[in-house]
């Protein structure tokens, strides 16, 4: 609820927290209203193909990101 409220955010660090494909699915949900996020840093958190491809579908709607890091989460060129 923490970053639902928060419509200011522009840089989110959430490398290494096990986020996982559930937590990318609650994540894009959060940010699907968001239109301020300039860095996303989600590297180690074991996103896969699929959890990229539902966080580019959503970030390609947040026109301000300049930055995206997804090392070491298992994508692949589908992702």
């Amino acid at each position: 609820s923490a970053l639902r409220n928060n419509t200011t955010l522009t840089w989110l660090h959430m490398a290494q927290n096990r986020v996982g494909l559930d937590g990318v699915r609650a994540l894009c949900e959060v940010l699907r209203g968001h239109g301020q996020l300039e860095v996303l840093i989600l590297s180690e958190n074991k996103v896969g193909s699929h959890g990229a491809r539902l966080l580019s579908q959503t970030l390609m709607r947040n026109s301000p990101l300049r930055r995206l890091v997804l090392g070491d989460n298992d994508v692949r060129d589908e992702g």
